[in-house]
């Protein structure tokens, strides 16, 4: 296994990295991003769902090195579609904002990816996958389109004549609840973005 050296990148140039994707990938800016058909049909990327893959293996998904595959936990592919979906963001991240390291590896099976992690100080490993993660939650999960329906969910309270002020814990529930349904990601990935945006400023 070759010595690999993962770089710092920084916020803004990952957030870069993941406008240009949505530009040339999803430029009618259709939510839920249809990340399955972007990866499968227009990347032509092979998506292979490996039974017990998490259980086992403590893997969700992982890239092969030409980043013509992508394998997934198969009870998520079938099962748990917010998760499969959010690994195939993360794999995303990987091809486009990593694409040099995986040409120095060879990693078709997940022996390869498991000896890959083994082989770079946990610090880096953390790097990558971090990098992979922000890339993922900015794809998934556009800002545009939060701030949007953050304020149209806020505006359709207001006309309910809901007590915003007083339940402001109640109302970001019902904001982080229903954002996850309509993005379909975790409602921990809609609190992060949301956080990270510093879009709570709303009220």
């Amino acid at each position: 296994m070759p010595s690999i050296r993962i770089e710092y990148l920084k916020y803004e140039l990952i957030e870069k990295n993941a406008n240009e994707f949505l530009k040339r990938y999803n430029p009618q800016r259709k939510i839920p991003v249809p990340i399955e058909n972007i990866i499968e049909i227009t990347l032509k990327i092979k998506i292979i769902p490996v039974p017990d893959l998490r259980k086992i293996h403590q893997i969700d998904g992982y890239t092969s090195h030409n980043r013509k595959e992508i394998t997934v936990d198969q009870l998520d592919l079938e099962k748990i579609p917010n998760r499969y979906r959010f690994t195939l963001g993360h794999e995303a991240g990987h091809i486009f904002l990593h694409r040099d390291i995986f040409e120095e590896l060879t990693i078709n099976t997940i022996s390869d990816w498991k000896e890959f992690v083994s082989s770079i100080p946990e610090k880096d490993y953390s790097r990558l996958e971090y990098q992979a993660y922000c890339f993922a939650g900015l794809v998934l999960v556009p800002k545009l389109e939060l701030s949007k329906e953050i304020h149209t969910l806020h505006n359709l309270l207001i006309a309910k004549n809901f007590d915003i002020e007083s339940n402001k814990d109640l109302v970001w529930e019902i904001i982080y609840e229903g954002l996850a349904t309509k993005f379909m990601v975790s409602k921990d990935v809609i609190m992060k973005r949301i956080q990270k945006e510093n879009l709570q400023e709303i009220f």
